[in-house]
């Protein structure tokens, strides 16, 4: 099952709070999901390995998921936000 954005958002918030080793198991989910989805696989050995030093797994990290967002279809889809904007009285989408 792909990763929703609150997802994604959320396993870098944790990363950025607990360490890469902290999210070891959503890595190598976000590694399948993105690996399927097309993404560089260097890029992903190098986000899962803790051999890596840090600032090389979170550059991999950062371009997996933006490759993961730009291929996936079900994230490349813009987000519709339900409330209607006060002048058009339309749904506003977000890029």
């Amino acid at each position: 099952m792909p990763l929703s954005q609150g997802e994604l958002d959320e396993l870098a918030g944790r990363w950025d709070t607990s360490g890469p080793g902290a999210v070891a198991a959503e890595l190598d989910r976000l590694a399948e999901c993105a690996a399927s989805a097309g993404a560089d696989p260097l890029l992903l050995v190098v986000m899962c390995d803790d051999h890596e030093p840090a600032v090389a797994r979170e550059r991999a990290f950062a371009r997996v998921v933006a490759q993961y967002t730009r291929r996936c279809p079900i994230m490349a889809r813009s987000q519709v936000d339900h409330d209607c904007a006060a002048s058009s009285g339309q749904p506003v989408i977000r890029q």
